[in-house]
């Protein structure tokens, strides 16, 4: 496995991962005051789908165009794929470990991990609309860390259904 490929993918994927979260805070925002009530959960759930689509778009984007450039080399590795995989979930893996380990501490990370995982603001407004991290319940806090698989899935669901799709 070639380390300079690797950690360049890593990267990308990373970066992908907070650019969908950086522009699905705006996004969210921009839905709920255009719909006028963030109360409304049916604006949480739009807004939810509109943000995790930002991260398709753009972590899907990353895992097509490694696909593509495997198939080209001839080479690439599902390994490679599956490590770049598991790197796209690492800001809401780390968020969500400070998460759990400063919850019965410190009240305020919640917001924070809203922020770094922005593609999925409207996901944590639905489990708990509170900002503190005292508000949250164990069963909330383990959904949350659900959200962590939601990365390495979209990366592996775009780059292994374009390497098994057929050749034009």
């Amino acid at each position: 496995m070639d380390t300079s490929l690797l950690i360049s993918r890593c990267k990308n994927a990373v970066l992908s991962v907070l650019l969908s979260a950086v522009l699905g805070i705006f996004l969210s925002m921009s839905v709920t005051g255009f719909f006028g009530s963030s109360a409304s959960s049916a604006v949480r759930v739009i807004g939810s789908a509109l943000t995790v689509g930002l991260l398709c778009v753009f972590l899907g984007n990353c895992g097509l165009k490694d696909a593509e450039a495997d198939k080209k080399s001839g080479g690439g590795s599902m390994a490679l794929a599956a490590v770049t995989a598991a790197a796209s979930s690492l800001p809401t893996m780390l968020s969500w470990i400070v998460l759990v380990v400063t919850r019965p501490f410190a009240g305020g990370f919640y917001r924070i991990f809203k922020l770094i995982n922005g593609w999925g603001f409207q996901i944590c407004n639905l489990i708990n609309r509170s900002a503190s991290s005292k508000d949250l319940t164990s069963g909330q806090t383990a959904l949350l860390g659900a959200l962590v698989i939601v990365p390495a899935l979209v990366y592996w669901c775009f780059y292994a259904g374009s390497r098994m799709g057929r050749e034009d």
